[in-house]
């Protein structure tokens, strides 16, 4: 069965993501697991210099190591912490899809 959200006055949620302001790092339509994920990739990629092994690499980011990215893994714990508590508002930011 498929889900319809009414969208406008009733909802929140969003046709395609195009009006969400994260670029979706995956080869899919928009979905909030994916602007969620492309969200802590790009704040991962800002703050701690590198990007995360799990998912998708940004353009021009280079993924973590720690022969070249020493600090990476304090700096993923903690981001990782506040992407958990939605101090990064990637859960507020990412709307569910209309349908």
């Amino acid at each position: 069965e498929e889900v319809r959200r009414l969208g406008g006055d009733y909802s929140d949620c969003t046709q395609d993501g195009s009006e969400i302001g994260v670029q979706n790092l995956y080869r899919s339509d928009y979905t909030q697991q994916a602007c969620v994920r492309s969200c802590f990739q790009f704040t991962m990629v800002s703050r701690c210099g590198c990007a995360y092994y799990f998912y998708p690499l940004p353009p021009g980011a280079e993924y973590c190591n720690y022969n070249k990215h020493t600090a990476w893994g304090h700096c993923y714990y903690r981001l990782s912490k506040e992407f958990s508590e939605d101090v990064l508002n990637c859960f507020k930011t990412c709307r569910k899809p209309c349908q």
